[in-house]
């Protein structure tokens, strides 16, 4: 690397030691990017006006704006930019751009930075990601608000299966950022391309902090179908045995305990016998959920329970749950529901 000196005789001698000391190809080119991963901007400054034309010069597959923004040197950043490089240069594997980097690396002033330069709030990575849903899924919410007051951020766009911000924050329990984003205007009843909606993920998934805060901002869809079954949230909570969240739906006033689903038919209490969970089948029957409600074959919960077998002995300490318990064993001494 000695013809680097003597090319360079002209540059700072203490500079030219500090890049000889980082630099692994000896191409003095290649020095903006190692610059740019040290935070010295004097330095970086000088290499910058010698090689204006290598600032997009990829080395392990990176730019210079890519190494800055995963460090979070904001000045070397805006010695970038003066020189205009270009924001949507993808790093090669991950797909990510600049924008994204800061949103992983939790880098706010850099984000700021990037969108103030025209970088594309919404692009997407290799795997359909945008910014704003890496920055809620892990949690980094002052990316997370630098995101949300672009005007032209789409808090709706989805990934590769059709899962929006919303979805993102909830399947990944950041409450703080769910919140956020329904503060932005997030909408909690898309569906993505499986038919769930962040609401629905929410009670399947049992983040009772997310359920609250997303029918406090939008109490009509407590009743909210999906799009293939017809299952409303409480339905979704029943399946998946989440007691707490079940408790919360029943509390409003407005939640349709009776709710049927479009495939097969069932209420609540249908799916909570199907599944066994005897909890929930107290927890539904104390609301005064239908043991008699009747299926198109006949079938109602009283039915399931005797030709399923897989319920544990209720307590008894209601009078829906005694009728249960009697309507059994009347049906069991005489042979009817076998």
């Amino acid at each position: 690397m000695s013809y680097l000196v003597s090319d360079e005789a002209d540059l700072d001698k203490v500079a030219l030691l500090k890049v000889l000391t980082i630099m692994k190809s000896g191409d003095p080119k290649d020095a903006i990017w190692y610059l740019s991963a040290t935070g010295d901007v004097h330095t970086l400054q000088t290499y910058l006006q010698r090689y204006p034309d290598e600032i997009n010069r990829k080395i392990r597959g990176k730019t210079a704006v890519h190494v800055a923004c995963t460090e979070g040197y904001i000045g070397c950043l805006r010695c970038l930019l003066f020189y205009h490089p270009d924001l949507e240069i993808m790093e090669e594997g991950t797909g990510l751009r600049p924008i994204h980097v800061c949103a992983y690396s939790n880098f706010a002033a850099a984000a700021h930075l990037l969108l103030e330069y025209g970088a594309d709030i919404n692009s997407k990575d290799a795997r359909e990601n945008t910014a704003a849903m890496a920055a809620g899924a892990l949690g980094h919410y002052e990316v997370l608000r630098v995101l949300l007051e672009h005007r032209l951020l789409n808090i709706h766009a989805g990934d590769r299966i059709g899962s929006t911000a919303l979805h993102c924050a909830v399947i990944a329990k950041r409450d703080m950022a769910v919140k956020l984003l329904l503060e932005a205007g997030a909408d909690p009843s898309i569906p993505n391309y499986t038919a769930s909606t962040p609401l629905h993920d929410a009670a399947a998934m049992g983040y009772l902090a997310s359920v609250e805060r997303m029918v406090a901002y939008f109490p009509q869809l407590i009743n909210l179908e999906k799009c293939d079954d017809g299952h409303i949230p409480l339905h979704s909570a029943v399946l998946y045995n989440k007691l707490d969240v079940a408790h919360f739906l029943l509390s409003q006033p407005s939640c349709r305990i009776e709710s049927r689903s479009s495939d097969k038919g069932y209420t609540p209490l249908h799916l909570a016998v199907s599944e066994g969970h005897t909890a929930l089948v107290e927890l539904l029957v104390g609301h005064g959920a239908n043991v008699n409600a009747s299926l198109e074959d006949g079938n109602t919960p009283l039915h399931m329970v005797l030709s399923q077998r897989k319920m544990k002995p209720l307590s008894s300490n209601t009078p829906h749950l005694r009728q249960m318990d009697e309507s059994l064993v009347a049906g069991y001494e005489h042979g009817t529901w076998i």
